[in-house]
């Protein structure tokens, strides 16, 4: 189900000095405007093979409560038009000029970060925020969900150092010390204090906006 998660301010980016810290990641104060209707889960197979045709090969978990992997921009646009479509509302993308087929991927060599796939357009536009079909989260909207209110580097605190073997993040997401190299179902992991599930690790997810400057107010 969706969840209901009201808007407000927080702090985004990360302190230098932070483990994972990255030059880019300046702090600034970012305004959310809108009330979000968010997914507590990440998309699973299920439901992506609920809209589109063919599904990606599996990233290790092979069923329908196992996220789907191995889905490119594209085809995260295609999908959400799909169920936006599938339930009378309005599809936030506008794709021009698509070529393949989408849900085609497969992971090189069992490795799910690495996806070769056919379908790509020439173009991929927003409708708008406030579209009332389904949409990626632009990243100051995905790094609040995922904060859900604290300022640490995740939602238990901040580790010690960047190696895999830290056991608070392993009670909250499938990562380098707990996840094999392969996906896992979801849900099997805690929420976050908003009530969602797998806002770190088990697969990467998209977001709506690319790489560039940001408006404080989203």
């Amino acid at each position: 189900g969706l969840l209901a998660i009201a808007g407000g301010m927080f702090t985004q980016g990360s302190m230098g000095g932070e483990i994972g810290h990255e030059d880019d990641e300046v702090i600034r104060s970012v305004t959310l405007t809108r009330t979000l209707l968010v997914g507590r889960n990440e998309i699973t197979r299920g439901q992506w093979s609920a809209m589109v045709p063919n599904t990606p090969a599996p990233g290790g978990c092979d069923g329908p409560t196992c996220p789907v992997a191995c889905v490119n921009l594209y085809e995260s646009m295609y999908f959400l038009n799909q169920w936006s479509a599938a339930e009378g509302l309005t599809e936030c993308y506008t794709l021009s000029d698509c070529m393949g087929t989408p849900g085609t991927s497969s992971c090189s060599q069992g490795n799910a970060e690495v996806c070769e796939g056919n379908y790509s357009c020439t173009g991929a536009d927003l409708v708008g925020l406030d579209c009332n079909g389904y949409r990626l989260p632009t990243e100051a909207e995905g790094e609040y969900l995922t904060r859900a209110g604290t300022s640490s580097a995740h939602y238990l605190g901040s580790p010690a150092d960047d190696s895999c073997v830290n056991p608070d993040i392993s009670r909250l997401a499938w990562w380098c010390g707990n996840g094999d190299n392969r996906t896992h179902r979801v849900g099997g992991k805690s929420s976050n204090p908003f009530g969602i599930q797998d806002t770190l690790g088990n697969v990467e997810e998209w977001t709506s906006d690319g790489f560039g400057p940001r408006s404080a107010e989203m």
